[in-house]
């Protein structure tokens, strides 16, 4: 997948993300529980919920990206199902019920959390693309890349987030065109509600200085 993606884009596919995330994912989770929390109530909710699943004494980059790419879905109020799915932490590759996934790229998350979880799985197109991924680092890495390698669009009910992850953490900032699908799109060449977010975070770091 790393290989593909690098051959296509020119971006070292895991390693680019996570130099992101050390530079960058503290101050969106940072962002998100200051500004973000007295700004929506609903969004307060969903974040509630995160860090209720989140252990306070876990630490470390896997645990951040956890939290900031289930923060961000709250944030764009855009459908985690499309993006996780929880199974039984002892389910086989051969016992996940297809017809429940999404079909475009999904991680499956064995276990009732991903805070929890020390095992992922892959799918892509209702078919399970990698199993026994051990990390949810390399799961969100591979489900990004699924995107590029496959051709997919990215789905309607999650636009934002992957193209805020797509220029944020990806670092693939065309100057204009979404790779979402057609029947969703507007006709702006830019997503307003992914540059507003980075715009907002780039004024919060300032005001912070």
């Amino acid at each position: 997948m790393g290989v593909h993606f690098k051959e296509l884009t020119g971006i070292a596919l895991k390693e680019t993300f996570i130099q992101n995330v050390d530079l960058k994912g503290k101050r969106l989770l940072n962002y998100m529980s200051t500004v973000c929390m007295s700004k929506n109530k609903k969004f307060l909710q969903a974040a509630t919920r995160v860090k209720m699943l989140r252990d306070a004494e876990l630490s470390g980059c896997s645990e951040d990206v956890k939290e900031m790419v289930l923060l961000l879905m709250a944030y764009f109020e855009e459908r985690e199902e499309m993006m996780l799915s929880n199974v039984e932490d002892t389910c086989l590759a051969g016992e996940v019920q297809m017809d429940k996934l999404p079909l475009t790229p999904a991680i499956i998350v064995c276990g009732r959390s991903c805070f929890t979880s020390t095992r992922f799985m892959l799918s892509v197109d209702r078919t399970i693309a990698q199993e026994n991924i051990p990390s949810f680092v390399s799961s969100v890495c591979m489900m990004f890349g699924s995107y590029y390698s496959f051709n997919i669009h990215y789905p309607s009910e999650l636009p934002s987030t992957l193209e805020f992850l797509q220029r944020c953490f990806f670092s693939i900032n065309p100057e204009k065109g979404m790779k979402v699908e057609k029947s969703c799109t507007s006709r702006l060449h830019l997503n307003p509600r992914v540059l507003t977010l980075i715009q907002d975070l780039s004024d919060h770091e300032w005001r912070d200085i």
